[in-house]
């Protein structure tokens, strides 16, 4: 019996990089998703999404329309095994309290990782049981 895949979460700025950049190493983490491990979400990660794709500069340089951004979160949202609509209160991070948001999702996913590109993330390496790694680092531990 295969082993049981690891349940992880990926940070707002991976599904960030994923959507303006389809063919990129964060889009290959996402389209991996379903096969090689169980993607935890939460609709706090898909309004920062949706916030950080609304800046005008990003906009213009990447061509792409607020239709367009929801298709791709709703496509998340379906090959996630859970969207919590609450997650617990917590205040790990102090330099952007936002970051709290992705752990607090993988807490009460009972995660095994985290995926980000947040150096405040990255520079907590672990947080309990759960691992905090980049898309290089995440990639080869699912590909050994």
């Amino acid at each position: 019996m295969p082993p049981p895949k690891p349940r992880v979460v990926l940070d707002s700025s991976i599904l960030i990089a994923a959507f303006l950049r389809h063919r990129g190493i964060n889009a290959q983490v996402v389209a991996r998703s379903q096969t090689e491990y169980i993607l935890y979400t939460a609709e706090a990660i898909f309004e920062e999404v949706r916030r950080a794709l609304s800046y005008d500069r990003i906009r213009k340089r990447y061509q792409y329309s607020s239709a367009e951004v929801e298709e791709f979160i709703t496509g998340i949202r379906t090959v996630s095994e859970a969207c919590f609509d609450e997650l617990p209160t917590i205040s790990i991070i102090i330099r952007d309290p936002k970051d709290n948001i992705i752990l607090a999702c993988a807490l009460k996913a009972k995660a095994h990782f985290i995926v980000s590109k947040d150096n405040d993330l990255l520079d907590l390496a672990q947080h309990g049981n759960i691992r905090i790694l980049s898309t290089q680092s995440f990639l080869a531990e699912i590909n050994h």
